[in-house]
C-alpha cells in the first residue's frame, strides 16, 4: 500500500498505556512511525512509571507522539479512558506498550470503516510472539506438551463469524467468548461518546467489558487480516493460576452485566 498522509486533524488515535515497558515500548512505538497510512496521532499515557520510560519515548522527536505522564498509577482502564477524553481521531484504536502493528494495520482497518459507515467496530486476527522466559514457564506447566515461539491467533470463534448472518448471532458470539485481541479493534469515537468508556471497577478484562458494551447496541466485523503481533512475556497472567482466577471472575461478570437481546 502506498503511503497515505493528509496534512489536517488526525484520523486515527492510537492509545497507548504504559507502565515500566522503558526496555520494550521503542519497538511499539517504531511500528506506529512505520505506517503506511501515516494520519494519526499516538496518545502515550504513562500509569506512573518508576523506570526511564519518559526518556526513551521523548526520544522520538515526532509531532504525533503525545506523552502524558500521570505519575501516580491507577490502573489500565483509567489510562485508557485518559487517552479516550484527549483522542480527536474519527477513529480509535488500542496498542499496548508491549505489542506492535504490522505495517499496513491503520491502513486496513480505516480502509474497511470507511467503506462500512453502519459499523461501529472492526477487530482481526493476530500473530502471537512468546518470549523465552514465558516458553519455558509453560514447559514448567506442561513439560509433554510442545511449545512454540511463534503462532497466529485464528480462534474457532473467528471462523465462525464469518458464517453468521445477523447482528444478533454475532453480539451472542462474543457473549460466549472473548476472541478480540484488543491491538486489533478500531472504533468510531462518536461511538464511544455514546456507549462510554472503560469501566473501571473493572481489574482485568475491561476490553470484553467494552466490547460486549459495543457489540449489544452497535453491529461490527472480524477481518481474515494480522493487525497486531501480541507479545507475551513471563508476567503474563496466563502463566498464574491466581491471575487466572480473578480474571475468569472479571469475564463473568461482563458477561452477566449484559442485558438479554430483545
Amino acid at each position: 500500500m502506498q503511503k497515505l498522509a493528509i496534512d489536517c486533524a488526525p484520523l486515527v488515535s492510537i492509545i497507548t498505556p504504559t507502565l515500566n515497558r522503558a526496555k520494550i515500548i521503542p519497538d511499539a512505538i517504531k511500528s506506529v512511525l512505520g505506517q503506511t497510512m501515516t494520519h494519526w496521532e499516538h496518545i502515550i499515557v504513562d500509569d506512573g512509571s518508576m523506570d526511564n520510560t519518559e526518556d526513551v519515548v521523548r526520544r522520538f522527536p515526532d509531532h504525533r507522539i503525545i506523552y502524558i505522564n500521570r505519575f501516580k498509577q491507577r490502573g489500565i482502564s483509567d489510562a485508557r479512558n485518559l487517552g479516550l477524553r484527549l483522542a480527536s481521531g474519527k477513529y480509535i484504536v488500542f496498542l499496548d506498550s508491549d505489542d506492535t502493528f504490522p505495517k499496513d494495520s491503520l491502513a486496513i482497518r480505516v480502509k474497511f470503516m470507511e467503506k462500512h459507515p453502519s459499523l461501529a467496530m472492526v477487530c482481526g486476527q493476530g500473530d502471537v510472539v512468546r518470549s523465552q522466559k514465558y516458553l519455558r514457564a509453560l514447559e514448567k506447566i506442561d513439560p509433554t506438551k510442545k511449545q512454540t515461539r511463534f503462532s497466529h491467533n485464528a480462534s474457532d470463534a473467528l471462523v465462525a463469524f464469518k458464517k453468521l448472518k445477523t447482528h444478533k448471532a454475532r453480539y451472542h458470539l462474543l457473549l460466549e467468548e472473548n476472541f478480540i485481541l484488543t491491538g486489533t479493534v478500531m472504533l468510531r469515537r462518536k461511538v464511544l461518546e455514546k456507549i462510554g468508556s472503560f469501566d473501571t471497577n473493572f481489574v482485568v478484562a475491561e476490553d470484553y467489558d467494552l466490547w460486549l458494551r459495543v457489540a449489544r447496541n452497535y453491529d461490527y466485523a472480524a477481518l481474515d487480516e494480522v493487525l497486531v503481533n501480541y507479545r507475551r512475556f513471563d508476567d503474563s497472567i496466563y502463566l498464574d493460576a491466581r491471575k487466572k482466577k480473578i480474571h475468569l471472575k472479571y469475564v463473568r461478570l461482563a458477561q452477566t452485566k449484559q442485558k438479554p437481546w430483545k
